[in-house]
């Protein structure tokens, strides 16, 4: 059922990109930043570690839509689909990951589960032999 929900919002989310850009963060002061970034059909999950800073219990999510200007447009139509770096921050204060995958893909992935089980119920049941009397 959580596969067929994130399907069906991936998608939906999807057909509406082009316009907007929409940013949900994760953030534990001084340990470590998630960000999931989404426009233009394209999903970006970036993760920032610190080696330096304190391991405080300081936590914040936000989330963020705002629309898509011209030059933000360009740039997200600039990006590739599929794509994986990481690299060190300066003077070795921790890295950064970033992962950027087409929409249609998570939207393709979390499709997935809910298809086999739509197909184990349209399947017909095989008839088992009668005994011989």
């Amino acid at each position: 059922m959580l596969s067929l929900l994130a399907c069906v919002l991936t998608g939906w989310w999807w057909s509406g990109s082009n316009s907007r850009m929409d940013e949900l963060t994760y953030e534990r002061h001084g340990v470590q930043t998630v960000q999931l970034k989404g426009s233009s059909g394209k999903v970006m999950l970036s993760r920032t570690a610190f080696n330096v800073g304190e391991s405080g219990n300081l936590r914040q999510v936000t989330f963020n839509s705002s629309p898509l200007d011209p030059k933000g447009a360009s740039e997200m139509a600039n990006v590739m689909a599929f794509s994986f770096k990481s690299e060190p921050l300066a003077r070795n204060a921790g890295s950064v990951s970033t992962l950027i995958l087409p929409a249609w893909m998570l939207t393709g992935i979390f499709a997935l589960v809910p298809s086999i089980w739509v197909a184990r119920k349209l399947k017909p049941k095989k008839k088992q032999p009668k005994p011989a009397a």
